[in-house]
């Protein structure tokens, strides 16, 4: 009871502690009794959409990925990049570690030696897991029995075997997870120690080794390390009362944070788009490019937490989601709104506690937060999110922090139009990785949400009329 106790008290003071196992979710450890479903056929016990989704551990049991249509070659290179997303991801207790240069280095001896992927580095299998959903891929379970059946083959012999099971429709065995816009829900488990599960991906296990070098060939030369990051790639918040107007060149970017909790995360982070996905913006311009904004519960306001930065103008992108130890990564798609110099942006009011996360931009609340600084409220605009800014996964938030993120998943804003060009999540192509009604032989395409038309750029901030005396 006294270390429950204090760390309780050090959670909500802002000291760092472990994380307790969360409970039981849609993610669930290996069942005691073998899997005899139809094939296509939703499996009641792992696939439930009204039912929580957890994003820190792999789907018990022996999985695969199947994507209708897809073959053996499509699968192998969207796993093999799913991978190497997640060897950029880690958990913070040791016991659970699943990321940076030790997984890298787990990743290559598994795939080499083509055995069972990692148990006990149960992290990193749900990020794959993850990232492979976010892609359009269905989690299928296979019976113990055909699980166990082809993980006693060979490499060659569970590719072989698994090649005309990643594009049947129906899949063979019981769809287990599919893509949904996971992260907005405060039913998700987002954060958390990554649990047992069991057997791994025969996904995982199907992957050919890598081609070995020729003798006498020059080895690799060794990967460039990253520019020093200057003490200006983060920004610290400003008061919005003893702010004036936006310096020179600059802009500013505010918005409140609200309805942290125990069972919320407790942060957020912002980050300013570089050239490239793998290019942060401050390895060119060494300015500030990431916002991270939070507290412990103790220090909270009781209404709230407004956060303001004076930045750089650009497109500035909702990054991550956290509490004090772990973090979320939106690498693989998210909402992005574009600053320009001069503009003061409300990039909106965010309830982590709400059933759906997503930010108010209501105008009033933009207005009541600048009722003091008629200098800003005469720049005030709102932000206009667009879905699917996509970023190397791990690199931008590690390079900011100094940690790397726990976790890897996309996050949308529902109604927000998508990027052109973006083909990942809600924007997957027909939107064909939906489920189907639990015992159906042949599963029904249902689109998880109405996908918005794409966009060529970002729009512009929307203005706000100015503020008139109550």
């Amino acid at each position: 009871m006294l270390r429950v106790l204090l760390a309780a008290l050090a959670l909500a003071s802002g000291a760092v502690v472990a994380h307790a196992d969360p409970a039981p979710a849609l993610n669930k450890p290996e069942a005691a009794k073998p899997t005899a479903a139809k094939p296509g056929a939703v499996d009641p016990d792992l696939y439930d959409p009204a039912a929580a989704v957890n994003l820190t551990r792999k789907i018990g049991g022996y999985t695969y990925f199947n994507r209708q249509g897809a073959d053996a070659a499509a699968h192998d290179a969207a796993l093999k990049d799913c991978v190497a997303d997640a060897a950029n991801a880690s958990q913070p207790d040791t016991y659970v570690y699943g990321g940076g240069s030790f997984l890298g280095a787990m990743v290559a001896a598994a795939v080499e030696a083509g055995i069972e992927y990692i148990a006990d580095k149960r992290g990193a299998q749900a990020n794959v897991e993850n990232c492979m959903v976010v892609k359009g891929w269905r989690v299928v379970r296979l019976s113990d029995a055909d699980g166990a059946a082809i993980a006693a083959l060979d490499q060659p012999g569970r590719a072989a075997r698994l090649a005309p099971l990643v594009g049947r429709e129906p899949p063979e065995g019981s769809i287990a997870r599919v893509w949904g816009n996971d992260a907005a829900s405060a039913r998700t488990v987002r954060l958390g120690n990554a649990g047992r599960v069991g057997h791994g991906s025969v996904s995982l296990m199907s992957l050919a080794p890598p081609p070995k070098s020729a003798p006498g060939a020059p080895a690799d030369p060794p990967a460039p390390k990253p520019p020093k990051r200057p003490p200006t790639a983060g920004s610290k918040s400003v008061s919005l009362a003893k702010l004036g107007e936006p310096p020179a060149g600059s802009a500013v970017i505010f918005f409140r944070v609200k309805g942290t909790s125990f069972h919320s995360p407790l942060q957020l982070g912002f980050q300013r788009e570089g050239a490239k996905p793998d290019e942060p913006a401050w390895r060119t311009d060494a300015q500030p490019y990431f916002l991270n904004a939070g507290k412990g519960l103790l220090f909270k306001a009781k209404g709230g937490d407004v956060y303001a930065y004076v930045v750089p103008p650009g497109h500035w992108r909702l990054a991550e989601i956290g509490d004090l130890l772990m973090t979320l990564d939106f690498c693989l798609g998210a909402p992005a709104f574009d600053v320009a110099a001069g503009e003061v942006v409300f990039a909106g009011d965010f309830d982590m506690g709400a059933e759906t996360l997503a930010p108010d931009l209501n105008p009033d609340t933009a207005k009541a937060l600048l009722a003091a600084t008629p200098a800003l409220a005469a720049r005030l605009k709102l932000a206009r999110y667009v879905n699917g800014s996509v970023n190397q996964c791990g690199v931008a938030i590690q390079e900011a922090t100094g940690t790397a993120p726990s976790y890897l998943y996309a996050f949308e804003i529902k109604g927000a139009p998508f990027r052109e060009g973006y083909a990942l999540g809600s924007a997957v192509a027909g939107a064909a990785m939906a489920a189907a009604p639990v015992g159906a032989t042949t599963p029904v395409v249902q689109p998880t949400a109405p996908v918005a038309p794409a966009v060529a750029a970002l729009p512009a901030a929307a203005p706000v009329a100015s503020p008139t005396a109550n």
